[in-house]
């Protein structure tokens, strides 16, 4: 069984961004947003 690709739309990640930069933990905004930590750091 094949795993589909998700897609983020651009209001997910600006959401996302604005709060690492705010100086919120990487791994409890992972947590948060049910991705993985790996993501946030590309």
């Amino acid at each position: 069984m094949k795993k589909t690709r998700r897609r983020y739309d651009r209001g997910f990640k600006i959401s996302v961004v604005a709060e690492l930069e705010s100086g919120k933990p990487l791994a409890q905004i992972a947590r948060e947003y049910g991705i993985h930590p790996s993501l946030l750091c590309r």
